[in-house]
């Protein structure tokens, strides 16, 4: 009797831990993806907020042009080529202000008549550096300064300066 009791009581143990555990795993994938989903749905509210105010300054008749030439910047890179850098590439290719070349991870999907270099490539000097990726804008610093000697902005911080 004592062993049946136990056997009953070893079964209801290990019932219990791995309801436990996989209740624990349940939880942690829910909370993982609800991170992300956060971070994503973060970083599209920001790229709309950025796009409806550089539409409202194209609107009033101003530009990045302006804000690049009245900072010295005739030359330029531009660290990614998802929407935002695509945008970027449009409005100053027919300007005075010159793309240098193109940093993105995704070299062989874009097709850009820009030199396009890897982020881990050497990457030429020019006069500035605007950084597309508005959620990682740290990070990707960082990780460039050490390559070059120019300034490297967000293309937030252009936009929202641009007056």
């Amino acid at each position: 009797m004592l062993q049946i009791l136990l056997c009953i009581l070893g079964a209801v143990v290990i019932f219990v831990v791995g309801f436990c555990m996989g209740c624990s795993w349940i939880f942690k994938r829910c909370f993982k993806f609800t991170k992300e989903q956060c971070r994503r749905g973060d970083k599209f509210v920001r790229m709309f907020r950025l796009l409806n105010y550089w539409m409202q300054l194209k609107e009033s008749g101003k530009s990045i042009t302006c804000y690049m030439k009245k900072m010295g910047y005739n030359n330029i890179a531009i660290y990614g080529i998802g929407y935002l850098g695509k945008h970027l590439i449009k409005e100053l290719y027919k300007s005075e202000i010159h793309i240098d070349y193109l940093v993105d991870k995704k070299v062989e999907e874009i097709e850009e008549e820009i030199v396009i270099y890897k982020p881990e490539a050497s990457l030429p000097e020019t006069d500035v550096m605007i950084i597309t990726a508005i959620m990682d804008f740290d990070d990707i610093a960082d990780k460039v300064e050490s390559k070059i000697q120019c300034p490297i902005i967000s293309l937030e911080d252009v936009i929202y300066a641009v007056n």
